[in-house]
């Protein structure tokens, strides 16, 4: 109903939903939060007009410092309840959404508001992608991303859009957000549950080295190597799971695979990420490939048949 009726036929909702906001009550925070996020995030694909900007700015003048408000709120409360596992995955399930509103409300342009509180509120993006509590990860758990995860992702969804659409203002604090995706890409587990963080933490990376001042931090050949050691080839290699997939529905796995193909997967994300790398320092990159290439194959032809994964690696 809300998502049909707002703006203009129902002019109270937004001061509705705000008056329900709170410091103390989470699960209220929540269902209000998901109401508001089903209602901005259709803002995303469309095409800019002037009656969508009087909507988003009406929405902003009214929305944008309670929301910021209750994310400084969140975050302190999560860093009080570090050790109370109930408490901190309701705050966690809030942050998830108030980080999908953040991109909401900055997916047209950025407001003002945001621009002038993107220390305060980008310090916090920042912290929660270096965030880990082992109450909140379940380790028997292989399939199904945490709470910390998803948050994760969303995170590297807004900070993608900032880097791709709003460099100018965004600039100073891109080095900190690379270095802290750089120690998760070289740290997260290679488990199916975190698929989609990983493809995301990539298209990040991708989305910075578009920009050539950035594009320097990979631009030699010490990086070049760091990177296909450590981020490259353990995502691009096939795992148990992949195997299993490829058993169980071979179309799928090829869909996933092919190029062009919508699915978050790692293979997807760091070919994308070395392509972009490629056009930036073709023989820089194809230098350090192709030697690993070349090792991979003498693998595979010293035993094809136990070698046979170092074939699928090279190609």
């Amino acid at each position: 109903i809300a998502d049909s009726d707002f703006p203009h036929k129902w002019p109270t909702l937004l001061d509705d939903l705000i008056s329900k906001l709170s410091a103390e009550d989470m699960v209220t925070n929540k269902g209000v939060l998901t109401v508001a996020h089903s209602i901005f995030k259709r803002w995303r694909p469309l095409f800019r007009s002037d009656e969508l900007f009087l909507e988003i700015k009406m929405v902003l003048d009214k929305f944008a410092s309670p929301f910021l408000t209750l994310l400084s709120s969140v975050d302190e409360q999560i860093s009080s309840n570090q050790s109370n596992q109930a408490k901190l995955g309701l705050l966690f399930d809030v942050l998830l959404v108030l980080i999908k509103l953040y991109y909401d409300l900055n997916c047209q342009d950025i407001p003002e508001f945001f621009e002038d509180n993107i220390q305060v509120g980008m310090s916090i993006v920042h912290k929660y992608l270096a965030y880990d509590n082992p109450l909140l990860e379940d380790e028997d758990e292989h399939d199904q991303a945490s709470v910390i995860a998803k948050v994760k992702t969303s995170i590297q969804e807004l900070v993608q859009l900032y880097t791709a659409r709003y460099e100018d203002v965004f600039g100073p604090m891109i080095n900190e957000f690379i270095q802290t995706t750089w120690n998760l890409l070289t740290s997260v587990s290679t488990q199916p549950k975190n698929d989609i963080l990983v493809s995301k933490s990539l298209s990040f990376m991708t989305a910075v080295a578009r920009i050539p001042k950035y594009f320097d931090v990979f631009n030699n050949e010490t990086a070049m190597n760091s990177i296909t050691e450590r981020i490259i080839l353990p995502n691009v290699t096939l795992r148990e799971s992949d195997e299993e997939l490829f058993e169980d529905d071979p179309i799928e796995f090829i869909r996933r695979d092919l190029e062009g193909s919508d699915s978050d997967t790692r293979r997807r994300a760091c070919t994308d990420f070395l392509k972009e790398l490629k056009e930036k320092n073709e023989s820089l990159v194809t230098n350090v490939i192709l030697v690993h290439i070349k090792k991979f194959f003498e693998q595979y032809e010293s035993d094809p048949a136990s070698n046979w994964k170092y074939k699928d690696l090279s190609v």
